[in-house]
């Protein structure tokens, strides 16, 4: 868990400068704030969750690297629940794009979080996208099979659809995880949608985008659903 470099001055100016930002509107103004002062929060979690939000209300959660957000959140159980929170929250608010935008964060943070694998599934409804409700809500009850409020959105996605996931879905998705140097997810999601859809060359060009140097970046093998 990071420690916060901010003095309790500097806290409290900073926290009063970017929540009035927010308040007018400004969340653009106040993630800069914020972000600004990024390497000094750690240990202020309510900033934290300041900066997250403002970024997510701006289109700017991609500023934020996940990884700094993980050791942010190291040992503070909290960090999940906060997240999700928030995306009911702006989904609520009939923000679905700025909500789906930071699930996925949510899911790159805890791959194994079924809960916020539905709420991805949930923003994809509100957007319009049922195809990709339907593969997140396969993501949530692969984690948890138990998990009810996914397989009851996937038994409704089911009858009204009674299509299986496009394997298009599977690779877009890999792809993601490609442009985001996470090879090794990327290759089990490749190797099971190979195994379990028969698309054979398909399958076979990722994989061997897989292989490249990790020198090479990835941005987009161009499978989009």
């Amino acid at each position: 868990m990071e420690t916060s470099g901010l003095g309790p001055a500097e806290k409290v100016d900073l926290e009063v400068r970017a929540q009035r930002a927010a308040d007018a509107g400004d969340h653009r103004g106040a993630f800069e704030l914020l972000q600004g002062q990024r390497q000094r929060l750690g240990g202020e979690w309510n900033l934290v969750l300041l900066l997250v939000e403002n970024a997510a209300r701006a289109g700017l959660l991609s500023r934020i690297p996940p990884e700094w957000l993980r050791a942010v959140g190291e040992g503070r159980p909290g960090l999940t629940a906060s997240l999700l929170d928030l995306c009911l929250r702006l989904r609520r608010e009939s923000r679905p794009a700025a909500a789906a935008e930071l699930a996925g964060l949510l899911t790159d943070l805890d791959p194994f979080h079924a809960p916020a694998w539905h709420e991805r599934a949930r923003c994809s409804l509100a957007l319009d996208e049922e195809r990709w409700a339907y593969y997140f809500c396969r993501r949530a009850l692969a984690v948890d099979p138990d998990y009810g409020p996914a397989a009851a959105e996937l038994e409704g996605l089911e009858g009204r659809s009674g299509r299986p996931i496009p394997p298009e879905l599977h690779f877009a998705e890999a792809a993601r995880l490609l442009g985001q140097g996470r090879r090794l997810e990327a290759l089990r999601l490749i190797e099971g949608t190979l195994v379990v859809t028969g698309r054979g060359e398909l399958a076979r060009a990722l994989l061997e985008l897989v292989g490249r140097s990790r020198e090479e970046e990835i941005r987009d093998p161009g499978i989009l659903p």
